[in-house]
């Protein structure tokens, strides 16, 4: 089905049925292993005609797509800014608290969150954990952006220039 189909044609139906089944609960991908974030990569493979054993960040560079794990890191970070912003959604917006310690500290004004202690790895992978970790590990120019637009840009920025995955 691939050969006819124009590569604008497969990117859009790519993008249609798979990143909106990516989107739908992607925390648990942030602590995903390597392995099986390759095997989520393979979209883009049959997107670009591109073989198994090419490498797939040029791939991904090319089509303007982040890699799967940094994709659940930027949508689980705008849910945490929209959350933190607006209060929406409701039942979200509850998880997230702001760090406070007992005292005066260079850190008090930096926006941070407060981190949950984690039992286990499961856990670890819930939104109420995965939020604050990320959200911690971001630049004070991100966090502090002055609308949601640009706050979204400056966050896919930062995850394109910086493709390492934070965790």
């Amino acid at each position: 089905m691939r050969s006819s189909l124009t590569d604008e044609m497969a990117r859009a139906v790519a993008c249609a049925m798979v990143h909106s089944r990516l989107d739908y609960c992607n925390s648990p991908y942030v602590g995903m292993s390597d392995a099986n974030l390759a095997k989520l990569h393979s979209l883009a493979r049959i997107v670009t005609s591109t073989r198994k054993h090419d490498h797939i960040t040029p791939v991904l560079n090319q089509l303007h797509w982040l890699p799967v794990r940094q994709r659940a890191i930027y949508k689980t970070t705008v849910l945490t800014h929209k959350s933190l912003v607006t209060g929406q959604p409701e039942h979200l917006s509850v998880l997230p608290s702001d760090y406070t310690p007992g005292r005066q500290l260079r850190s008090s004004d930096r926006q941070l969150l407060s981190q949950p202690a984690d039992n286990t790895v499961f856990a670890s992978r819930a939104f109420s954990s995965t939020a604050p970790r990320i959200w911690n590990s971001l630049p004070i120019t991100v966090r502090r952006a002055p609308s949601s637009d640009t706050f979204r840009r400056h966050l896919k920025t930062h995850l394109f220039s910086n493709n390492t995955a934070i965790d």
